[in-house]
């Protein structure tokens, strides 16, 4: 019982380091695939250890998972929020590109090109509402 205590103290640990390393490696510039792996790996985690922490209620650990899980709830609404003003502001950015006189500056001189926002393939894969038409 110790032993697999120990284990899943371990592989948690890892987990989380993994999923910390990933938020700490995303930048300021626009990478929606570093975005994306980001969301996905902490969606994934949150999800296990929710079934893990229902499945064994009287871990010694509950707190310190609570407390984790808290923290990671909080980081992933901060990563919500961020998609959400990054796909704002896409928009904006590719909007003002297609606009007279920017897209006469931008043809001339700047030669911006048009940014991609961030897409979860997954999550609207998983949306089953479509709007009619």
């Amino acid at each position: 019982m110790l032993q697999s205590y120990k284990d899943y103290e371990s592989g948690l640990l890892t987990q989380i380091t993994r999923l910390r390393t990933a938020l700490s490696q995303l930048r300021a510039e626009p990478d929606t695939a570093a975005l994306a792996a980001a969301e996905q790996q902490s969606a994934a985690f949150l999800a296990k250890l929710r079934v893990t922490v229902e499945a064994y209620p009287n871990l010694e650990s509950g707190p310190a998972l609570r407390d984790v899980m808290s923290q990671l709830a909080s980081l992933q609404r901060e990563v919500t929020a961020a998609l959400s003003i990054f796909n704002r502001n896409v928009e904006l950015f590719n909007t003002g590109l297609d606009v007279f006189p920017s897209s006469l500056v931008n043809a001339l001189v700047t030669k911006e090109v048009r940014l991609a926002p961030f897409t979860d393939s997954a999550a609207a894969a998983g949306f089953d509402y479509r709007p009619a038409l």
